[in-house]
């Protein structure tokens, strides 16, 4: 019996470690913030729910969502203020890139680079999905 491929599951150290001292071939991960979109055709209810569990699933887990973009359209008719009242009613605390901090009143992220780990989460405005995009090839 042969092990043709490991995929390691843990933190950066631990896929690390793995890739430089395995003779098996690694399929490794890189470090990355796990982010979400929120479209304006959204079902508000349903974005909520997968955001909060998104989340306070297992919050220190690589895969936790760290940042939520939200459709600019969703500011103009106060879904996105719901949204994140609705988070923060789960127990999140929800930070701000510029747009968000500005448009929804919230306390300004440090970066858009942390893993927090916790309940924590950063919210930020983009005008669509091609911004989303963007951003999270810039940031994720």
């Amino acid at each position: 019996h042969y092990i043709d491929l490991v995929i390691p599951r843990g933190g950066a150290d631990l896929v690390k470690h793995v890739m430089q001292n395995s003779s098996i071939p690694v399929l490794g991960h890189a470090d990355g913030i796990c982010h979400a979109f929120v479209d304006k055709a959204a079902d508000m209810d349903k974005a909520l729910r997968v955001l909060v569990d998104a989340k306070t699933d297992y919050p220190a887990a690589c895969n936790a969502v760290e940042t939520v973009l939200l459709h600019a359209d969703l500011t103009a008719d106060g879904r996105a203020k719901t949204l994140v009242d609705g988070l923060k009613g789960a127990g999140i605390k929800v930070l701000a890139g510029p747009r968000a901090a500005a448009a929804l009143g919230l306390e300004a992220a440090e970066d858009f680079h942390i893993e927090y780990g916790d309940n924590t989460l950063c919210t930020e405005i983009v005008d669509g999905l091609e911004p989303a995009v963007e951003h999270i090839a810039a940031h994720g």
